[in-house]
C-alpha cells in the first residue's frame, strides 16, 4: 500500500537549501550556490569576457570579483557574487 503525505512542508530559510538549483525567473536558468564563468555572467546579465575582465580587475573602478579557479575552470559562489553587488555604490549614490 502507497501512502501519500498529505502534508507539505516549505522552509522560509532562504539558506536551507544551499545546494539546490534555483531558477531565476528574469532569466530563466538555473542557478547553483557555485556557478562556472558562464552561469555566473547569466546570472549578473553580462557577457562571459566583461565578467572575465571583472574577475581579473581589469574593469576600471569595479573591485575584482572573488572567484578560484579548479583547473582551467573559474567558479565563483551565488554569496560571493551577492556580497560584491551589495558592496557596489547605486548610480545615485555617485551624483
Amino acid at each position: 500500500m502507497i501512502r501519500e503525505n498529505s502534508t507539505l512542508t516549505t522552509s522560509t530559510d532562504p539558506t536551507a537549501d544551499e545546494g539546490e538549483p534555483r531558477s531565476n525567473a528574469a532569466t530563466g536558468i538555473q542557478m547553483r550556490a557555485v556557478m562556472n564563468l558562464e552561469q555566473g555572467a547569466a546570472y549578473l546579465q553580462v557577457s562571459k569576457a566583461h565578467l572575465s575582465n571583472i574577475l581579473r580587475g581589469k574593469v576600471m573602478g569595479v573591485p575584482p570579483l572573488r572567484s578560484v579557479r579548479a583547473g582551467r575552470r573559474i567558479l565563483i559562489k551565488r554569496e560571493w557574487i551577492d556580497v560584491w553587488l551589495e558592496s557596489q555604490p547605486s548610480h545615485g549614490d555617485q551624483c
